[in-house]
């Protein structure tokens, strides 16, 4: 019988980045049988939620931190590369899987949201590769790399603070460091490869690759959030980024938070309504069906910091899309345009911009159809939020290029 316990989160202050779950999977392990078995607690729900998998190959290299769950199976050529994460907005497991063939894995790493190693197969084949979770991308939540290395040997690799990075020898007199990360902002791998002398020591600092040379050279690469690149001699620079959302088919009051920033050494998370948390990822109950804008606030040890907003609608998204089921909205050339608004119902339009400033107040409205002039609107993200007569809200983004 396993024994569940939920997990305080706290104000962290070593370095940690990339994707940071709000709930943690505990209890991972291999059971009698071969096959990977995982639990978490859903403070949701106040219950316990288990997997198990796969269903037809033996587990090995079970690695577990933070949240995700990895490991590899199978044997002869068919062996395979895997990953689950518990995920609070779908209140389910979501798992990866990658064939590998006939390959080994020497090393499989989980670090501070990232899943990290490389195999080979044969003399000279080699793979290098990362995979991270991103709640944001729906549909898809995994996303993986590969790089394809020409190799007879890996002499260093290291994955920590959401940098994966690698030095190998091809067997040609060519030596390389080859390094990535996840910009969860760009929903895309950012790499940097290096040719240099032989590699003797390897290692992450503050989301930077440092590594040296049996020649004596010292190298080190950051990676900087604005330009969306590698620099060498350059530390790397904070990112901010998370994604706050409904549970699907829970309470819309509810709010998880999932960080997904980068280079940070401490996290401060303020709710919009008064509510605050000196924590990293986490979730929140509002009080009130509203509009509100979270804030994150994320630090390095250098005294840096930057912070990022978004906002969250809570109410009941069962009675909004009900009300509101046939409604067009969409915006022309400054007007804002409603069509087949419901009848016999009164409305009330709220404008508001991507920070949850009001730009817009109207009054009680009866009419099935309005055209309102709003010609200061040029571009950017606003939020178009409907309340009717009962409280009931209906809210839709519009990016206006």
């Amino acid at each position: 019988m396993h024994r569940f316990i939920g997990v305080v989160l706290v104000l962290l202050s070593v370095n940690a980045s990339a994707y940071y779950p709000a709930v943690r999977t505990i209890s991972s392990q291999i059971n009698g049988s071969g096959y990977l078995q995982c639990s978490v607690v859903d403070p949701q729900t106040g219950s316990s939620v288990n997997y198990t998998g796969p269903t037809n190959q033996s587990v090995t290299q079970l690695q577990s931190l933070n949240g995700i769950v990895a490991y590899t199976s199978g044997t002869g050529f068919s062996r395979y590369l895997h990953a689950v994460t518990y995920d609070p907005y779908s209140k389910s497991f979501v798992a990866f899987s990658y064939g590998i063939l006939d390959a080994t894995v020497p090393q499989l790493v989980v670090r501070d949201g990232m899943v990290a190693g490389y195999y080979t197969s044969g003399t000279f084949s080699g793979d290098f590769f990362a995979l991270t979770y991103d709640p944001s991308d729906q549909g898809n939540g995994w996303q993986f790399f590969h790089y394809g290395m020409t190799t007879n040997a890996v002499t260093r690799f290291a994955c920590s603070e959401g940098v994966a990075v690698i030095a190998f020898e091809s067997g040609f007199q060519s030596n390389s460091v080859f390094g990535v990360m996840y910009d969860p902002i760009q929903t895309d791998w950012e790499t940097f490869n290096r040719s240099v002398d032989p590699v003797s020591t390897l290692q992450i600092t503050n989301a930077t690759a440092y590594f040296t040379t049996t020649s004596g050279s010292s190298y080190y690469y950051g990676y900087n959030a604005s330009s969306r690149d590698w620099y060498s001699g350059q530390t790397s620079s904070l990112l901010c980024k998370f994604y706050a959302a409904k549970a699907d088919g829970y309470d819309a009051r509810y709010c998880w938070l999932t960080d997904q920033s980068f280079g940070a050494t401490s996290w401060f998370i303020d709710y919009g309504d008064g509510a605050s948390a000196a924590q990293r990822s986490g979730s929140h109950q509002y009080n009130s069906v509203s509009r509100f804008g979270i804030t994150v606030t994320i630090s390095n040890n250098n005294g840096s910091s930057v912070s990022c907003t978004d906002s969250f609608a809570s109410g009941n998204i069962s009675v909004e899309e009900q009300w509101l089921a046939a409604t067009i909205i969409y915006f022309v050339d400054g007007v804002l345009h409603l069509r087949d608004l419901p009848s016999g119902f009164a409305w009330r339009l709220v404008l508001m911009d991507a920070k949850g400033a009001m730009v817009f107040n109207g009054t009680p409205q009866m009419q099935e159809q309005a055209d309102l002039q709003f010609p200061e609107l040029t571009h950017g993200l606003y939020i178009v939020r409907l309340i009717n007569q009962n409280g009931s809200a209906f809210s839709k983004k519009l990016y206006l290029n």
